[in-house]
C-alpha cells in the first residue's frame, strides 16, 4: 500500500536509516523518489556502504544527469550522454563542474569493486565524467584502457567497442587532432551505423576538418535511416545550411 502514495514514501525514506537495508534495496528505494530526496537517500547510503558498487554507480549516474540538464539541447538526439552533447559543442560551463567532479569520484569507487567484466562500461562512464572536468587526458587513457578491455573480450562487448571509439574520437577532436578523431569516429560509426549519435559527432568532427562533401554524405545517411520527423526535420536544415555555405563559396572561387 505505501507505493500507492508517493508521498508517504518520500517521508518515509526521510526517516530511513540507510544500515537497516541491503544497498540494492536502498538503490531501488531512491529510484522512486524524486531527484532531491534520491540524492540525499543514496549519499546517506554511501556513508554506511562506502564501497558498494551500485550506491557509487546510481550516485555518478545522479551526478551526469544533473550536468545534462544544463545543457542546451542542440539536436534532438535525446538520449546523447552529456559528456559528448559538451564535447561536440561549447566549452563546460564552470558552474557544472563540481558535479562532474563529484561523479568522478563515485564512478573510481564502483570502478575499484566493479567485476573485470563489467569494467568496460564503468571506464567509459568515468571517461564521460573526467571529459566534463576538462581533463581531456584521463578521460584518453579511459578510453583506452576501456578499448583494450573491449578488443579482448567477447562478441557481447561489440557496441561497447563502438561506443569506446565514439568517447575517444570526440576527446581527441577536442585536442584538435581532427584527422585521429575522424577515424575513431568512423569505426564506431561503420560498428553501430543505427547509432544516430554516433553519426551525428562524425558529421560535426568533418565539419570542423572543413570535409563538408564528406560531412553532406553522413548527413544524408543519417536522414535514410531515421524515421523520426523531429530528426528528419533537423538533418534537412543541416543539409540545407551546408549546400547554401558550398554553393556560396563556389560562386565566391567563380568571381
Amino acid at each position: 500500500q505505501m507505493w500507492d502514495y508517493p508521498q508517504s514514501l518520500v517521508e518515509i525514506a526521510r526517516e530511513l536509516d540507510p544500515s537497516t537495508l541491503a544497498p540494492e534495496q536502498l538503490v531501488l528505494t531512491a529510484k522512486l523518489l524524486p531527484a532531491d530526496d534520491r540524492r540525499n537517500l543514496l549519499l546517506r547510503s554511501q556513508r554506511v556502504w562506502p564501497r558498494d558498487l551500485w550506491i557509487n554507480t546510481e550516485l555518478g549516474r545522479l551526478s551526469l544527469e544533473t550536468v545534462h540538464q544544463s545543457i542546451p539541447e542542440r539536436h534532438p538526439f535525446g538520449c546523447y550522454p552529456a559528456a559528448k552533447a559538451f564535447l561536440n559543442s561549447s566549452d563546460v560551463p564552470a558552474e557544472i563542474h563540481q558535479e562532474a567532479n563529484a561523479s568522478v569520484g563515485f564512478y573510481r569507487a564502483a570502478l575499484a569493486v566493479a567485476k573485470p567484466e563489467s569494467r568496460i562500461g564503468y571506464r567509459l562512464d568515468l571517461a564521460a565524467a573526467l571529459a566534463l572536468t576538462g581533463d581531456l587526458e584521463a578521460s584518453l587513457a579511459e578510453c583506452e584502457l576501456a578499448l583494450g578491455l573491449a578488443r579482448r573480450s567477447s562478441s557481447e562487448s561489440k557496441p561497447l567497442l563502438s561506443e569506446a571509439h565514439h568517447m575517444l574520437g570526440l576527446c581527441l577532436r577536442r585536442r584538435g587532432e581532427l584527422d585521429e578523431a575522424i577515424e575513431s569516429l568512423q569505426f564506431a560509426s561503420k560498428s553501430d551505423p543505427a547509432c544516430l549519435a554516433i553519426g551525428w559527432s562524425l558529421a560535426e568532427a568533418m565539419k570542423e576538418a572543413g570535409r563538408d562533401g564528406e560531412r553532406q554524405s553522413v548527413l544524408r545517411s543519417l536522414l535514410s535511416a531515421s524515421d523520426d520527423e523531429t530528426i528528419v526535420n533537423f538533418l534537412e536544415r543541416e543539409l540545407d545550411v551546408t549546400t547554401t555555405a558550398d554553393e556560396s563559396t563556389s560562386d565566391n572561387h567563380q568571381r
